[in-house]
């Protein structure tokens, strides 16, 4: 009931959410245009982008935008078929994999298959107490080490080539944009949600100091404020959530 879709839909508006766990923008635009070969046409378009997973070089689907959208199955009628030893070979593989018992393996089987071992790694969110226990005992990692960004992007450093991320970012977002715009006449908007550093001091000074650096080294304000910065210079209909969400008495992002 929380989710941004949710309130929409109570305020009386028609929403379908097509979110999808991490998967990044070229995955939504795909969604996108799938659904508007179909002949679906919304009144309006919505992307949020998340630094906690989005920025990414999208230099190829910047490409792959240009050219027809795959169909299901198109790359199946083309494939060779294996022959009977590359067959055997994957069976092979695959029942290796069922009897091994690395920790990373048996993770994996509880992951896709029990629904109990879903509750204490996801549901279990939702019990504050019990979730930071898990995390006390060594249950599960610590979520304030997990950066996916590059992290000298916190710094300002001349000419540092990973600020190519945040300009195919924008640069993508822009394309989302115009491929709204083109193809559906509809209005688009990107919401811009900052990363969890950024929203929580506590979660960055355990990072930094996992990191090993100095107080006012690293900046975790300044991925968001750059790709916000680009947008704005490409024209993209950006609503800024940096300041609505840091005045919030809780955190607006997920535990883990």
């Amino acid at each position: 009931d929380e989710i941004y879709s949710a309130i929409l839909q109570k305020g009386g508006y028609r929403t379908a959410n097509l979110s999808s766990e991490g998967h990044r923008l070229d995955n939504q635009l795909r969604v996108i245009r799938d659904l508007a070969s179909q002949g679906y046409r919304p009144r309006g378009v919505l992307v949020e982008m998340t630094l906690n997973n989005t920025l990414a070089s999208y230099v190829q689907a910047l490409k792959e935008l240009k050219q027809p959208l795959p169909r299901p199955g198109e790359k199946e009628k083309t494939k060779k078929k294996p022959t009977a030893t590359e067959r055997l070979t994957k069976k092979i593989r695959d029942l290796r994999s069922l009897a091994s018992f690395g920790w990373i393996d048996v993770k994996a089987r509880l992951i896709n298959n029990s629904a109990f071992y879903c509750w204490l790694k996801v549901g279990i969110n939702g019990v504050p107490w019990l979730r930071e226990w898990t995390l006390r005992v060594g249950l599960r990692a610590d979520v304030a080490y997990a950066n996916p960004a590059p992290v000298d992007l916190m710094e300002d450093i001349p000419g540092n080539p990973n600020e190519a991320l945040i300009e195919t970012t924008a640069d993508f977002a822009a394309a989302i944009q115009s491929w709204v715009y083109d193809n559906l006449k509809v209005p688009v908007a990107i919401i811009l949600i900052p990363s969890h550093h950024h929203l929580n001091k506590a979660r960055f000074e355990r990072y930094r100091k996992f990191l090993g650096r100095k107080k006012g080294e690293l900046d975790p304000t300044r991925p968001y404020r750059r790709l916000l910065e680009e947008l704005k210079k490409r024209g993209v209909v950006v609503f800024d959530m940096a300041g609505v969400m840091m005045a919030s008495d809780k955190m607006l992002s997920f535990p883990d």
